[in-house]
């Protein structure tokens, strides 16, 4: 297990944090914001994946192997060389899967996922965020059993310290998570709403702008991006759906044409 040092960040005047449950969750909701925070050199952008993805250890390594080919395609724009290594940090006694490329930092926390109903899969103890969160449960463990959080705010305090020790004393410009109002996001996914309440007790006063944004409804809104945008965030989207396939040896996503009308959508509000 090769272990890697907090990357030297002085030469970044901010950090933008993005705090999303699953692999796919930034690119179809927040891909357009995403893609401009990472093309700005000045900034620290900071992506922080909550759960395992799945209760599938190979489908779950290969959506982590496509979040790394969609940061490579992002730096792509700024002539970055390509870089796939997963390596571990040390913090606060724990360690931290870690992607570092360019200006921009991913954390894989690996919660177990909670499934559709935040009720989680049995194969993974049937725990969850939310069960967390709630109190339903006591402590939990991260799918790698790296890690084990007695309860929720361990783990929130665990967030905000891989985050501190990231940017180290850096100002937060913005925190992007999922909407955590149930008016805006009807019939979210429960590990979106736990992972944004996670980033608001992790970042509560952290400063800085929050932008909240709707997720799977936007389906039925009108599409808001610009037919040049919308394309880029479906190229974007597509570098990471390409490499979950080639791995898996068939498309993960064929099922639905939802993703294509959420990459022609941006919506959000700050709080």
């Amino acid at each position: 297990m090769w272990f890697l040092n907090r990357t030297h960040t002085s030469k970044y005047k901010a950090a933008a944090i993005y705090v999303v449950a699953h692999h796919d969750d930034w690119h179809l909701f927040m891909g357009h914001d995403f893609l401009k925070d990472a093309m700005d050199t000045n900034l620290h952008v900071i992506l922080i994946i909550t759960t395992s993805g799945s209760d599938q250890h190979k489908y779950s390594m290969a959506r982590e192997a496509g979040v790394m080919a969609s940061i490579n395609y992002a730096l792509a724009f700024k002539n970055i060389a390509p870089n796939n290594t997963i390596n571990y940090a040390k913090i606060d006694g724990r360690t931290i899967p870690t992607f570092r490329s360019g200006n921009i930092t991913v954390f894989f926390l690996r919660i177990p996922d909670g499934n559709s109903d935040g009720k989680g899969f049995a194969a993974l103890n049937n725990v969850s965020l939310t069960k967390l969160q709630n109190g339903e449960i006591h402590d939990i463990m991260s799918a790698d059993s790296l890690n084990h959080f007695k309860n929720w705010e361990a783990l929130a305090h665990f967030v905000k310290d891989i985050v501190e020790d990231e940017i180290d004393s850096r100002p937060l410009q913005s925190l992007h998570i999922p909407d955590t109002s149930k008016v805006i996001n009807p019939a979210d996914h429960p590990d979106h709403t736990a992972s944004a309440y996670l980033a608001l007790d992790a970042f509560n006063h952290a400063g800085g702008e929050h932008f909240l944004y709707q997720e799977y409804n936007t389906e039925l809104l009108p599409a808001n991006l610009s037919p040049h945008d919308s394309l880029e965030q479906q190229q974007f989207f597509n570098s990471y759906n390409d490499k979950v396939t080639q791995i898996m040896g068939f498309c993960t996503t064929c099922y639905s044409n939802s993703y294509q009308k959420w990459c022609g959508r941006l919506y959000k509000r700050q709080n």
